[in-house]
């Protein structure tokens, strides 16, 4: 939601396609817009030519297991710091300590 891009759903302008693996861009050669288009088929179309795009400037979203800095915005240090430390919200960890308070009784009985 912080991204550049908001909560924009990323899809293949052509077919639709939201698989991020399979997305890329091709720059428009007029204007300075990009289109994202999925790698099959829509990529490797010939009709591409009809619009005014070049098929061979095609470039993944992902680029070195991480998507290309205009997608998403790059957390700080910060921010990747406290999700490693406290990955856990304090519900989940209620939660979990009456599970293991239920076990450890569930064991106890069973002991005597």
């Amino acid at each position: 939601m912080d991204g550049p891009l908001g909560e924009t759903i990323l899809e293949c302008y052509n077919c639709g396609c939201r698989n991020v693996f399979l997305l890329g861009f091709i720059p428009a050669k007029a204007d300075s817009v990009v289109v994202l288009l999925c790698r099959q088929p829509c990529a490797a179309q010939t009709s591409l030519k009809d619009m005014n795009w070049d098929q061979s400037q095609w470039q993944p979203l992902i680029n070195d297991r991480s998507f290309l800095p205009w997608l998403v915005k790059i957390p700080t240090e910060q921010v990747c710091y406290i999700s490693i430390i406290n990955p856990f919200t304090e519900l989940l960890l209620l939660r979990i300590s009456d599970v293991f308070q239920i076990a450890i009784i569930i064991f106890t009985c069973q002991d005597l």
